[in-house]
This record gives C-alpha cells, structure tokens and sequence, in this order.
C-alpha cells in the first residue's frame, strides 16, 4: 500500500506473523504456530492503523486468513478425533 511521497517503514511484526502461519504445514506445532500469527498480525493490523507510515498490510492480512484457517482446521481435527474416539470407545463389542 505505497503511496507517493510517503515512505513507509518495514513492519517486522507483519513479516514475523506470516513467517509464523506458514507453521501449519507442521502437524505438531500447527496450533501454537497458528495463533501466535494471528495475534501477531492483529497487532500489526493495530501498529498500521495508528501510523500509516508502516508497512507490511498484505503480510498482516495473509497472515491472519492463513493463521484463522490453521487454527479453525485445528479444531475441527481435534473435534473429529475425540467424536471418532469416543464413539468407538462407547460401543461395545459384541461377537
């Protein structure tokens, strides 16, 4: 989001929070990795709106949709497993 005349600064937190929603391919840290972008990007979203000298917008937003997916896709396989568990563990086996 340039615009002329205005220099923007680098926004270190917008490209830490994108870094970090990359971490869903990562089966084990997915979750953690998930939302510690979205609060990362949602502080930066935070620093950009008060200073629109500070850049980094489109890292801050592919961020967050990158971190809500991990974390929403987190719990919908969390969710899965324990109803598959559960479910089976309920039902007794009868020969």
């Amino acid at each position: 989001m340039k615009r002329k005349g205005v220099t923007t600064k680098d926004n270190f937190q917008a490209r830490l929070a994108f870094y970090l929603s990359l971490g869903v391919i990562i089966p084990l840290f997915n979750m953690g990795f998930s939302a510690t972008a979205v609060i990362i990007a949602l502080r930066s979203l935070s620093m950009m709106r008060k200073d629109p000298r500070i850049g980094g917008f489109n890292y801050a937003v592919a961020a967050l949709v990158i971190g809500l997916a991990g974390v929403i896709g987190s719990i919908i396989g969390i969710a899965i497993f324990l109803m598959k568990r559960v479910t089976c563990d309920a039902i007794p086996a009868v020969l």
